[in-house]
């Protein structure tokens, strides 16, 4: 959130899952980011329900 509002300066209307930290969703309007734990991204396969969306891979950024 941070990062995205330092250089795009667009804040979120929502974010949750911060208190695990398992899975953190960011709502952006158009664009909604999930951020999980490798094991739980395995688990729920959420590519698989927008199997025909276009998928893009953002780089760390540290």
């Amino acid at each position: 959130r941070e990062y995205v509002l330092q250089n795009i300066g667009i804040k979120p209307f929502g974010y949750d899952g911060y208190q695990n930290g398992q899975w953190i969703v960011i709502d952006y309007g158009n664009i909604l980011a999930h951020i999980f734990l490798p094991e739980y991204r395995n688990y729920y396969k959420l590519e698989q329900l927008w199997n025909d969306a276009k998928l893009a891979e953002i780089p760390d950024v540290e």
